[in-house]
Parts: C-alpha cells; structure tokens; sequence
C-alpha cells in the first residue's frame, strides 16, 4: 500500500478480508442454540460475538464458544456498557 503522490509505502505487508456478518445475523428471532450450529471455526465465533452477543453470557458459554479470549471481549463489552456511576464503583 503506498501514498498516490511520492509513493511512500505505508506496509510492506498487508491482507484485506472482507467478512459476512449476515451469516449470524439474518434471523432475530434465533437462539443461542441455533448460533452454535453455525459455528465451525474460530472466525465463526468472532463473528457471532459481533452479530448476537446479546444471547452470550460469559458464564455459561456453551463449548463451542467457551475460551477465555471470548470470556474477556464479553467483560470488556459489559463494561463499556456500564453507566459512568456503575464504572466509577468498579
């Protein structure tokens, strides 16, 4: 990738990928069973962390969603979530 004008490359190395999020999130009505099925590799986790974290609970994560990676987003993304008096107990 370089800039137009000197051509100043910005990273020697760089990989693009392009992600469809509609593969969990095409159906509200779903449950968190049904997420699970379509769950076959480590991107397919991130994936429905990013479309349905609404149905994950960081303590009772099934096992194909279970690693302390996934535990840690959830935690981060409940604290985000927190009111600026709920952080401030914490």
């Amino acid at each position: 990738m370089k800039e137009d004008e000197t051509s100043l490359k910005y990273f020697e190395d760089i990989e693009l990928h392009t992600i469809a999020l509609n593969k969990f999130a095409d159906n509200i009505k779903e449950e968190l069973s049904d997420i699970v099925k379509k769950v076959k590799n480590a991107l397919d986790v991130w994936v429905a962390f990013l479309t349905r974290n609404d149905l994950l609970n960081k303590d009772k994560l099934p096992k194909e969603l279970n690693s302390k990676e996934l535990k840690q987003a959830l935690n981060v993304l409940e604290v985000i979530n927190l009111s600026d008096e709920e952080k401030r107990r914490i």
